[in-house]
């Protein structure tokens, strides 16, 4: 069996080999006008850049953003920071690689809480919802129930199976702890924008064994993709002045003046900060 090596464990100077997420992939050239390929390359402890150097053409045929992928390569320092310089990479699409260790939960973990649990708390959550906010988050929580139990998110300490799900049952404890410190928010509000905001992620991956990024999350970031499934429901009438909400929550945009929206955007700061 090949030693791998996970992201996490990357020294200078090493040498690895392993597999990882082709998170992000972008052709570029120096100022002397060479080319290279420019990567983020994912795992279930980290992520890291990575640059082609050699054999450019021939390396970018062999994958693309989404593969998951076996690379060669060392560890070496740019601007302060870690990062590979691969000799190798080719796309991991077939059973040819698991002789060599392969396996998707090296790509993705999975989260450790019950996702009975956190699910039925979040649909108790919709259900203490004002009648009309509680209908369209039910039907769309309903049409997308599997892929909400499963999607990751791209954030570090949710990039786990599950992961969006467990990201919005935090924020909702996190809210429900402190909510009687703050009587200036609408709570219903502010539950409703936190069972919204990061909704996109539920298109931004395929649901495969390691959660690749999808035909659309290639193209699109969860935002538009979010702002397209709430299209998707508005046949289920919902009102104008609910859409735009929906919409502001989903956009989180900094310059709202919305101190539900800007409370949750706050709220979601400090779950990252604290972990």
């Amino acid at each position: 069996m090949v030693e791998l090596a996970n992201i996490k464990s990357f020294k200078l100077g090493s040498s690895i080999k392993g597999f990882f997420l082709c998170y992000q992939k972008h052709l570029k050239t120096t100022r002397l006008g060479d080319p290279f390929i420019d990567v983020i390359l994912k795992d279930n402890t980290g992520s890291i850049r990575g640059k082609v150097w050699r054999h450019v053409e021939y390396f970018s045929s062999k994958f693309e953003k989404g593969d998951v992928v076996a690379v060669k390569g060392s560890i070496i320092k740019f601007n302060n920071t870690n990062e590979v310089s691969l000799s190798f990479v080719n796309n991991v699409s077939d059973d040819f690689y698991s002789e060599y260790g392969y396996s998707s939960d090296i790509i993705i973990g999975s989260i450790d809480k019950s996702v009975k649990v956190l699910y039925t708390y979040i649909l108790k959550t919709i259900n203490s919802l004002p009648s009309n906010h509680k209908k369209n988050l039910i039907y769309l929580y309903d049409v997308y129930e599997n892929k909400i139990k499963v999607s990751p998110l791209e954030k570090k300490e949710y990039y786990l199976k599950g992961g969006y799900l467990l990201f919005i049952y935090n924020l909702l404890v996190h809210f429900s702890n402190i909510i009687k410190n703050y009587n200036k928010l609408d709570a219903d509000r502010v539950r409703l924008c936190i069972l919204l905001t990061y909704i996109g992620y539920i298109d931004f991956f395929d649901e495969n064994l390691v959660f690749s990024i999808s035909d659309k999350g290639k193209i699109l970031d969860y935002k538009i993709l979010g702002i397209n499934l709430l299209n998707k429901i508005s046949s289920n009438k919902i009102s104008e002045e609910d859409k735009l909400f929906y919409q502001q929550c989903i956009m989180m945009d900094r310059d709202t003046q919305d101190i539900n929206i800007k409370f949750v955007r706050y709220l979601i700061e400090l779950d990252s900060i604290a972990r």
